[in-house]
């Protein structure tokens, strides 16, 4: 998970660090923050662009209101955590570059 995160905090107005599961279960999650007037999209329309496309990604939203997305990464490998970085790049420079 720690290159995932590394590279996510590459993204200009994005900040991203491991939380763990608010029920007290033993699961580690990344959270990802965006500062939505530096990516210049809101979070709720990045996470329904990441649906889209080649992969459909999908993450938990429960807090997309707020700029906060999580994804579960106990069931993804390493190559596709790299896939998820550069949709999340892809999308946030789609929006700059419209």
């Amino acid at each position: 998970m720690a290159p995932f995160i590394d590279t996510l905090n590459t993204f200009n107005g994005v900040s991203a660090r491991v939380v763990w599961d608010s029920a007290g279960r033993d699961i580690a999650r990344t959270e990802i923050k965006f500062d939505e007037a530096v990516t210049g999209i809101a979070t709720g329309e990045l996470v329904d662009a990441l649906k889209q496309g080649e992969y459909a990604i999908y993450f938990r939203g429960y807090k997309a209101n707020e700029g906060i997305i999580e994804a579960d990464v106990r069931s993804v490998d390493r190559a596709q955590l790299a896939i998820v970085a550069r949709r999340i790049g892809e999308v946030i420079n789609q929006e700059k570059q419209a």
